[in-house]
């Protein structure tokens, strides 16, 4: 069955988010499909400068990032999102604790403090909730996000 050209639709035409199979072999190639950000094994990609502000599919606007940090990310250049990292790093070096906000799957939000920057690779973390400082365990599978609120300074 003959088809007329001007009938086919690419795959471009349907997906704007679509990588050329030769950019993406480049890429991965390039940064050791690793994630540019956290170094862990991956094959997926991100926009340095996301479509949406502008950039465009092309090599050097593409990084290997894993899914974890391309959420975090979002719409930051690598620039942009490494400051956000280094900011929230900074905090707990230069803090006795650090005060975050829990955000729930749930939808609920919890406030607290804690003296170490919760790691989501691990189960579990303990934080003090609440004027009287009662501790609670925090089970990460059922948190959805971190966000850091501040820190008291090391005397």
């Amino acid at each position: 069955m003959n088809i007329p050209r001007s009938l086919v639709i690419k795959h471009t035409d349907l997906d704007p988010s679509y990588i050329p199979l030769a950019h993406r072999r480049e890429v991965l190639e390039r940064d050791k499909k690793s994630c540019h950000f956290c170094h862990r094994p991956t094959e997926y990609l991100c926009h340095d400068l996301a479509k949406c502000r502008g950039g465009q599919t092309t090599p050097d606007n593409l990084l290997t990032c894993c899914m974890d940090c391309r959420r975090e990310k979002g719409e930051l250049t690598a620039a942009e999102y490494f400051e956000v990292r280094l900011k929230e790093e900074n905090i707990f070096k230069e803090a006795t604790s650090v005060f975050i906000k829990v955000y729930y799957i749930s939808g609920r939000s919890r406030e607290g403090e804690v003296e170490a920057e919760p790691s989501l690779n691990s189960r579990e973390f303990y934080m003090k909730v609440g004027e009287n400082g009662k501790i609670v365990k925090v089970n990460i599978a059922n948190v959805e996000d971190i966000e850091i609120l501040g820190g008291k300074e090391k005397k």
